[in-house]
């Protein structure tokens, strides 16, 4: 069975410790490294074997970046690492002035060769604008507690030694101020109590690798806080005559970022939704940003809502038109149905005048009948006397 490769790199390192005699030190590399800072070669060698780095074995030419780091810390010059474009150092300067206090945890510092590239970018920003990171007592303790842990790897190991020193010189320089929390527990904890803290008097900016620590931030930085009221310094005579100026309502900013391999910020967000965290560029907020998953279902949600409010529209309007044909129909069959009642009362009034007319005619009729038989009746019985009379008067000249 063939040996695993680390098993395979742990022999060939007794092997080469043991039975095969030392390699020269590479002036290659050394000479490289010399010519780059300008120092002598015998002490880039004694800087680097002071790291506990045996040069005589491990000379390899892909270690140049982490030898690189440990002359860059130990000699206090870190300018090479500066990205050399003004739009980066433009856009650091916009995100970095607002901030009341820089903290720096633990993790960034030694994440490869990114604080370096931040301290680059970020030192005429800090000078310019007389400010300061601030990097924890504990933070300290946890670095120097890492140089000696054999779990973690060499190169961790190696920066957990090389950047105290750094950050003591910067100290001496004015800008790192390392700060004596004279509290117990991890760094974690304390750094959430001072946010805390301070969130409603002071900008707070923590650059920190650490998601659970950033969410812990964010969700300080979410919870509502009372608007903090200023009022401008006036001189005396501008005091005693002058108008007194209205107070200023400043809103305090609380950000969590960390660094990219480019040693940019970049912004930690936590989702309300779905509470999963991503980051993104830093932007205004506090940090309680959808993500994108969510911010799609809240649209489709959105548009879903819209789209049923359309047709719950649509149905209202189809059943108000349909009301109104309705009460349209319902109205015409009642105009209809007082035209029918108007027709048939004018109808029974016209027959009933009709009515009226014919019994009068009969009654006409028959009261002319009587007339004209009474007519005749006196006609026959006026002509009965003339002629009884006559009878008589011949009777009685007879």
């Amino acid at each position: 069975m063939a040996a695993s490769p680390a098993r395979r790199r742990s022999n060939t390192y007794m092997k080469r410790s043991v039975h095969r005699p030392l390699k020269p030190v590479c002036t290659d590399v050394v000479g490289a490294l010399s010519a780059e800072f300008g120092v002598p070669q015998p002490r880039i060698e004694e800087t680097l074997r002071g790291c506990g780095l045996n040069l005589d074995q491990d000379p390899k030419g892909y270690q140049m970046p982490l030898y690189r780091e440990i002359l860059s810390c130990r000699l206090g010059r870190f300018e090479s690492y500066a990205s050399g474009d003004p739009s980066v150092e433009e856009l650091l300067d916009e995100q970095l002035r607002v901030f009341d206090e820089i903290y720096v945890d633990t993790a960034p510092i030694i994440q490869e060769d990114w604080f370096l590239k931040f301290l680059a970018d970020a030192t005429p920003i800090l000078r310019r604008r007389k400010k300061r990171l601030i990097i924890l007592e504990k933070t300290m303790e946890e670095l120097h507690g890492l140089k000696g842990n054999a779990e973690k790897d060499r190169d961790v190991r190696i920066r957990a030694l090389i950047r105290p020193e750094l950050i003591r010189f910067l100290a001496r320089k004015g800008l790192v101020r390392i700060q004596d929390t004279g509290s117990r527990g991890i760094a974690d904890d304390h750094l959430v109590s001072v946010f805390a803290a301070k969130r409603q008097r002071e900008s707070l900016l923590l650059i920190t690798q650490d998601r659970g620590l950033s969410e812990r931030i964010v969700r300080i930085a979410a919870e509502p806080a009372s608007p903090v009221v200023t009022e401008e310094k006036m001189g005396f005579f501008a005091g005693l005559f002058g108008k007194k100026p209205d107070p200023v309502v400043v809103e305090r900013k609380m950000m969590v970022c960390k660094f990219n391999d480019q040693g940019a910020l970049c912004r930690f967000y936590l989702c309300p939704d779905c509470a999963e965290s991503f980051y993104d560029v830093p932007v205004d907020g506090n940090g309680m940003v959808l993500c994108h998953r969510c911010y799609q279902n809240r649209q489709f949600a959105e548009q879903a809502e819209v789209q049923k409010a359309e047709s719950e529209a649509r149905r209202a309007e189809a059943a108000a038109r349909r009301q109104e044909m309705k009460a349209a129909q319902e109205a015409r069959r009642e105009l209809e149905r007082k035209e029918a009642e108007e027709a048939a009362k004018a109808a029974a009034r016209m027959a009933a005048k009709a009515a009226a007319k014919e019994i009068r005619t009969v009654d006409d009729a028959v009261r002319r009948k009587r007339r004209h038989m009474l007519n005749l009746v006196v006609c026959v019985g006026a002509s009965v006397v003339v002629v009884c009379l006559c009878i008589l008067i011949f009777l009685l000249l007879m």
